[in-house]
């Protein structure tokens, strides 16, 4: 019931018409920002992954 009720409460906050709320506003921002660092760490171990691949497929004469 509880979970209800925050779940409406947020939905109405964030299907509000009119000006945004500078405090809505920043925390997106503030999401923004967490998900790209999240993206970053990731992108950084594909590439780290794809390029030890690599190396040990070339080093074990796999190509």
């Amino acid at each position: 019931m509880v979970h209800k009720i925050r779940a409406q409460e947020q939905k109405d906050y964030f299907a509000s018409e009119g000006e945004s709320d500078p405090k809505r506003l920043e925390a997106q921002k503030q999401r923004d920002q967490e998900f790209l660092a999240g993206l970053k760490k990731v992108g950084l171990f594909v590439i780290g992954f794809l390029i030890f691949y690599a190396i040990l497929r070339t080093i074990l004469g796999l190509w």
